[in-house]
């Protein structure tokens, strides 16, 4: 429809009726121009700062995989040294408790031993 409007007005007006008509049709294509050229510089100017927060936010993503990645192999390095002196622990007190278990039993023979020889003292 305005196509057929644009060819009417490249015509020259026949009347002045009809030159009116052209130049208010003229100037609200116009009007309609420069509403739809704001609204492309606000687009524009809106697309712009999208493109600006949506790189410093990949920035930030970027960063913030990089510091996971050095937290996870620091965890697993954590977590190792954690086992490893775990089982050091576990193991020194396997070993006290051997050692107290064979004192025990040293001494259950020592007192077993005395036993006999005062029994043996006094029976004599």
């Amino acid at each position: 429809m305005a196509l057929v409007k644009m060819l009417v007005a490249l015509r020259p007006p026949k009347t002045k009726l009809e030159l009116e008509r052209i130049c208010k049709l003229n100037l609200k294509m116009r009007e309609e121009n420069e509403e739809i050229c704001k609204k492309i510089d606000g687009l524009t100017s809106q697309l712009g700062a999208a493109k600006v927060k949506n790189d410093e936010l990949s920035q930030e993503v970027a960063v913030e995989k990089e510091r996971k990645e050095v937290l996870d192999i620091d965890m697993k390095k954590m977590a190792e040294e954690h086992k490893a002196i775990v089982n050091q622990i576990v193991e020194e007190h396997k070993a006290g408790m051997a050692s107290e278990v064979n004192e025990d039993s040293v001494e259950a023979k020592v007192a077993s031993t005395d036993g006999n020889d005062n029994s043996k003292a006094a029976g004599t």
